[in-house]
C-alpha cells in the first residue's frame, strides 16, 4: 500500500523495488494497481508518487465502471486523468474502438489511425475506420476520412462522420413501399428528445392513393407522472373526407398516495383504420368526443375511486351524449378480522345517463356487497370454508333487490393421492324466491409422480322441473402427465344426459415439438391439428408451425387442409442478427426479413410483404 497526494494505492506484483529518495516504485510480474474504482494491470510498472504518474508496459489493461482499455504501453497521469496509449483498444459497451495511438483527457479520447465496431473479433467482421477520431465517453464520436468496410473490403467513404453513442437526442424511422390500397407510400417518424423525460415525435406520411398525413406525438414521463398526447390528420385524396384523431392521457401520483388519471379522445369522421387502410364497408365512423377521469387511492385497508365517463357523438351540428357516468363512487374495504372471522364489503354509486328506455335521463344506481368467511381445518384431512353474505342493488326509485347468499366448501384429503371438493352455492331474495341453488363437485387424483387427473361438474338443485340428467353441467375431465421431458394432457367436456362428448383436445410435446388435436361436436367429423417444431441447425434457430383442419372420417387431407402455416428463422451472424418470417392465416399473408446489429436489437431494418393488402415496404426503426 502506497500513498500519494492523490490518495492511497494498492500494489500487487511479483517483484517490487522502492526508491525512497526519488519516491518512485518499480514493480514487475503480474502487476495490479488499484485505487477506488480504477484498476491497472501490466507486466511492468513505474509509479512516481510525486507526480502521480504511472508508466505501464506490456499487456496493459485499465478498467473502471464503464470502460476497459487494453494497450501495449501507457503513460498515465492519474492527477489530471490524462494518458498516452500505444496500440490501444477501448471497450465502452457496446462499442470497440481500436487505434495506433490515443490520447486520453478525462472522458475524451483522441485516436490516430483508428476504427470503431460492435464486433468483438480481431479483425472484426465490419468496421468504420478513419485517420482521426474523437470519442467522448457515453456521448458521441466524430471521425475524419471515414471508410465503412466488410471483411476488410471498403464499400463506402465519408470525409466526415458524427454519431451519437449515448442517449440519442433524435431517432428517425422510415417505412416505404407500395400497396394496392395505399398506392406508393412513405411513412416517417422523427423523434426529438428534449430531455430524458420529454420527447416529441413528428409524423409525416404520404400515400399515393389516400393523400398526405401528418401528426404529432408527445410524451413526458417521470417516476410519479406520465402524460402523452397524440394527434393525426389525413384528408382522403379523392373525396376530401377529413380524418382526425386526437388522444390525451395523463397519470399522476398525488400527495397521500392518491392517483389521478385523465383520458380524452376525439375521432372525426373516418373510413380508415389505425393502419390507414380503407375499411371494407365504406361507411364513415361517427365523430365522437370521449373523456374519462378518476381519482383513486389504494391502501392496505381499503380502495377508493371517484370517477366519471362521458361519450358524445355528433348529431347534426351538436354533440349528443350517448353514454355518461357522472359520477361513479366505488369503495372497497379489504379483508378485516373480527374475532374468529374475516369480513369485507364494497359499495358502488353510479349516476348513469340513459338516452332512451324506461329510466330517467340520469338514473342513480346503488350496489353493495358484504361477506363474512373463514377457513377451518377441522381434521388433518378435512377443511371447511364457509362464506356468507348480503347483496343490495337499487335503481332510482324502484324497489331495491336484496339477496342473501352463501358459498360453502368442504375439502377432503383422507388419502394423499386423492382430493375431493364439494361446494354449495345458494342465493335467495329477501322475499324468499331462490335465485341460485347449485352443488359443485371436484376431484383430483395423483396416481404417480408427474400425473394428475381432475374432474369438475355442477348440479343445479333448482331445476326440479327438468329431467334429472339435464340438471348437470358438462362434466369436465382433464389428465396431465409428465414423463422425463415429455408433457401430455387430455381434456374433454362430457354431456351427462346425452352421454356424448361435446369437445375434446389432446396435446403432447417438449422443447423440440408440440402436437395438439382438438375436436368440437359442432364440427362433425372434422378435427384441428396444431403442429409446431423448434430446433437449431448450427447458428440457425428455426420454428415451423402449422394448423390442419381436416375430415377424420375417411382421413381426407389435402393442401387445402393446411389453413395456417408459419416459418420463422433466426440466424446469429456474430455481430449481426437476421430474422425471417413467413405467415399465412385465413386473414393474413405476410413475409418479412429483418437485419439488425446484435448490439442494437431494437433497431432493425428490413423488407415486409403483406399479400392481402398487396404491400411491399422497406422499414427502418
Amino acid at each position: 500500500m502506497l500513498s500519494s497526494t492523490n490518495g492511497f494505492y494498492e500494489i500487487n506484483c511479483d517483484f517490487l523495488k522502492y526508491d525512497g529518495k526519488n519516491e518512485v516504485a518499480y514493480s514487475s510480474g503480474n502487476v495490479r494497481i488499484k485505487k477506488s474504482g480504477l484498476e491497472l494491470f501490466s507486466d511492468k510498472a513505474v509509479f512516481n508518487r510525486k507526480e502521480n504518474r504511472i508508466l505501464l508496459d506490456g499487456s496493459v489493461r485499465i478498467t473502471d465502471s464503464t470502460t476497459t482499455i487494453t494497450c501495449v504501453s501507457a503513460d498515465y497521469n492519474i492527477r489530471t486523468d490524462t494518458a498516452l496509449l500505444k496500440g490501444v483498444r477501448v471497450f465502452q459497451k457496446p462499442f470497440y474502438i481500436a487505434g495506433r495511438e490515443a490520447l486520453k483527457k478525462g472522458d475524451e479520447y483522441f485516436f490516430k489511425d483508428a476504427y470503431i465496431t460492435t464486433c468483438d473479433l480481431i479483425p472484426p467482421h465490419y468496421k468504420i475506420s478513419c485517420s482521426r477520431m474523437r470519442l467522448k465517453r457515453e456521448d458521441d464520436v466524430s471521425m475524419w476520412n471515414v471508410f465503412l468496410s466488410f471483411h476488410g473490403i471498403p464499400v463506402l467513404y465519408f470525409p466526415y462522420y458524427w454519431q451519437k453513442i449515448g442517449d440519442k437526442k433524435w431517432d428517425l424511422s422510415v417505412r416505404a413501399g407500395n400497396s394496392s390500397t395505399k398506392g406508393g407510400f412513405v411513412k416517417t417518424k422523427f423523434i426529438w428528445r428534449f430531455t430524458k423525460k420529454f420527447k416529441v415525435a413528428l409524423l409525416n406520411d404520404y400515400f399515393g392513393k389516400l393523400g398526405y398525413g401528418k401528426g404529432i406525438e408527445m410524451e413526458y414521463k417521470k417516476t410519479d407522472l406520465y402524460s402523452d398526447f397524440y394527434a393525426y390528420h389525413i384528408n382522403e385524396k379523392n373525396t376530401g373526407l377529413r380524418n382526425i384523431n386526437v388522444k390525451q392521457r395523463h397519470w399522476q401520483r398525488l400527495p397521500r398516495n392518491f392517483i389521478l388519471q385523465l383520458d380524452f379522445e376525439w375521432q372525426d369522421y373516418s373510413t380508415f383504420d389505425w393502419d390507414y387502410r380503407k375499411d371494407e364497408v365504406l361507411v364513415a365512423k361517427p365523430t365522437y368526443l370521449r373523456s374519462r377521469g378518476s381519482v383513486s387511492r389504494s391502501a392496505p385497508d381499503y380502495y377508493f375511486r371517484f370517477s366519471g365517463y362521458r361519450n358524445e357523438t355528433l348529431s347534426g351540428i351538436d354533440f349528443v351524449p350517448s353514454e355518461v357516468n357522472a359520477p361513479e363512487v366505488y369503495f372497497r374495504l379489504n379483508p378485516h378480522r373480527l374475532l374468529f372471522l374475516k369480513y369485507d364489503l364494497s359499495y358502488d354509486f353510479l349516476r348513469k345517463y340513459y338516452p332512451s328506455g324506461g329510466f330517467a335521463d340520469y338514473t342513480n344506481i346503488h350496489s353493495a356487497n358484504f361477506r363474512i368467511y373463514e377457513s377451518y381445518r377441522l381434521l388433518r384431512w378435512f377443511t371447511f370454508f364457509p362464506r356468507l353474505g348480503y347483496s343490495f342493488h337499487k335503481i332510482q326509485s324502484r324497489s331495491p333487490l336484496n339477496y342473501y347468499f352463501h358459498n360453502v366448501n368442504f375439502s377432503l384429503n383422507f388419502y394423499r393421492p386423492v382430493r375431493l371438493d364439494f361446494t354449495h352455492n345458494y342465493k335467495i331474495k329477501t322475499d324468499g324466491s331462490v335465485v341460485l341453488n347449485t352443488v359443485s363437485f371436484a376431484d383430483e387424483y395423483r396416481p404417480f409422480h408427474g400425473a394428475v387427473f381432475r374432474q369438475f361438474v355442477t348440479y343445479d338443485i333448482g331445476k326440479k322441473a327438468v329431467p334429472f340428467g339435464y340438471r348437470f353441467s358438462a362434466l369436465s375431465n382433464k389428465l396431465e402427465m409428465r414423463i422425463f421431458r415429455l408433457k401430455f394432457y387430455y381434456k374433454n367436456y362430457f354431456q351427462i344426459p346425452t352421454a356424448a362428448t361435446t369437445y375434446w383436445e389432446a396435446e403432447t410435446g417438449n422443447g423440440f415439438f408440440s402436437t395438439r388435436l382438438a375436436h368440437s361436436a359442432a364440427e362433425k367429423n372434422f378435427v384441428n391439428l396444431f403442429q409446431r417444431f423448434n430446433f437449431s441447425l448450427g447458428k440457425w434457430r428455426i420454428m415451423l408451425r402449422g394448423r390442419f383442419y381436416f375430415r377424420y372420417n375417411g382421413f381426407k387431407m389435402s393442401s387445402d387442409s393446411l389453413t395456417e402455416k408459419e416459418i420463422s428463422v433466426k440466424r446469429n451472424l456474430h455481430c449481426w442478427d437476421m430474422f425471417l418470417r413467413y405467415l399465412v392465416t385465413p386473414s393474413r399473408r405476410e413475409f418479412w426479413v429483418f437485419f439488425n446489429v446484435a448490439a442494437f436489437p431494437n433497431k432493425p431494418m428490413g423488407v415486409y410483404h403483406d399479400a392481402v393488402d398487396g404491400e411491399w415496404s422497406f422499414r427502418k426503426k
